[in-house]
């Protein structure tokens, strides 16, 4: 990810596999921002200016950095032999070491996942990637997700266009009501005799349902007659 226009970037990453299961907990400016475990990370945009980072475990590790607009900071959780359970210590690494890192992390317990305007979820973890990427930098899925089936129980949505199932009344996907307005009856037009829809009434084929609106001649029997409004018999 990049930062936003105007905001900064911030990552804490503990790569190491030492003491796995011990969790470090992660704050900013007072604010708990979530927990590592090995090999996790967690990630914040943040303000231009000055910031402090606390990183705690059996001790806490400070540290205070005055950051820049359009800057991705790095963070080591370097962990340490404590008397009781792990200790640690929060230093600063170069982005090529910060990269690299993040290669061999998931991100941690994060208190809150935030959402950046050029970046979307990946549609298979849910993680946030770049808004262009084919295929996502953290589980390697592609995102290019397969034509949903059209089946004799499914229909477009009005709004959205994907597959839904034939009888609900909104949209699964997007939430848009199902029941489209009654169209107007004019002189110009008449009803598919198919799926009932108002058509042009030169029209041949139901720009609904695709049905040709040629009928077979129906026979007279001294029985029928037709309907002086409709025609039918």
């Amino acid at each position: 990810m990049i930062p936003p226009e105007g905001k900064a970037l911030v990552y804490v990453v503990r790569p190491n596999r030492a003491g796995g299961l011990i969790k470090f907990k992660f704050h900013i400016d007072g604010k708990h921002v979530g927990t590592t475990k090995a090999r996790r990370f967690l990630y914040s945009v943040l303000d231009p200016g000055p910031h402090l980072f606390m990183s705690k475990s059996e001790n806490e590790s400070e540290m205070q950095l005055n950051l820049e607009a359009g800057k991705t900071y790095f963070l080591k959780q370097k962990i340490k032999l404590g008397a009781l359970k792990a200790r640690n210590e929060l230093i600063q690494v170069n982005e090529s070491e910060g990269r690299e890192m993040l290669q061999k992390c998931r991100l941690g317990d994060q208190t809150e996942k935030l959402i950046i305007a050029n970046t979307k979820p990946c549609i298979n973890c849910g993680k946030q990637i770049a808004i262009d990427v084919k295929f996502c930098t953290h589980c390697g899925a592609s995102q290019i997700k397969a034509e949903e089936p059209i089946t004799a129980n499914t229909k477009p949505c009005i709004h959205c266009g994907k597959q839904i199932a034939i009888d609900v009344k909104f949209c699964a996907h997007c939430g848009a009501s199902q029941i489209k307005d009654e169209e107007p009856i004019t002189a110009n037009t008449k009803p598919c005799i198919h799926c009932g829809k108002q058509i042009e009434i030169e029209f041949k084929f139901c720009r609904h349902c695709g049905a040709s609106q040629i009928e077979t001649e129906e026979q007279f029997t001294v029985n029928t007659k037709p309907c002086i409004n409709c025609g039918e018999k």
